[in-house]
């Protein structure tokens, strides 16, 4: 491949957009906006199935607002030192979060760069998506919460 083809294929545009949301998640972790999430799992905890359900909720939530990457790597460390303090395994956890902010990112085309991509390249408004992707994502939701909570 020459240069000028290389070059040609960068699209300045989706880097950009990229580069902007990394920054508001930078933000959003020195604003401990990351914290409050892990605390909203914490509050009022009724038990493993309950705090496994929450991990859920708030993975799918969050991560369909800011990039799923961010979300995983900031929440981990709560997430083990959660299931430290009430004496759980963390894999149960962590599956959660793994799968259910990979699950959540896909209703946005902020949630993970692939969705960037495929709006930008499309023309499809936020809206658009969500409303195209949402049904989908509430039966991946409602599926691997089963799965789950059946499993663990």
């Amino acid at each position: 491949m020459m240069p000028k083809q290389a070059y040609a294929a960068i699209d300045l545009p989706i880097l950009g957009l990229l580069f902007g949301t990394m920054m508001v998640s930078i933000f959003l972790e020195l604003a401990d906006m990351f914290g409050y999430l892990g605390k909203a799992l914490a509050w009022r905890n009724r038990g493993s199935k309950d705090l496994l359900f929450r991990v859920c909720l708030v993975s799918a939530v969050a991560s369909a607002l800011f990039t799923n990457d961010t979300y995983c790597v900031v929440l981990t460390e709560f997430i083990l030192k959660l299931a430290r303090q009430n004496v759980l395994l963390p894999q149960p956890f962590l599956l959660a979060l793994a799968s259910r902010s990979n699950i959540g990112s896909s209703a946005t085309p902020i949630g993970n760069p692939q969705n960037l991509v495929i709006a930008v390249q499309s023309g499809i408004t936020f809206g658009q998506f969500l409303v195209g992707i949402f049904p989908a994502m509430i039966v991946g939701i409602v599926a691997n919460t089963c799965i789950l909570l059946c499993y663990f």
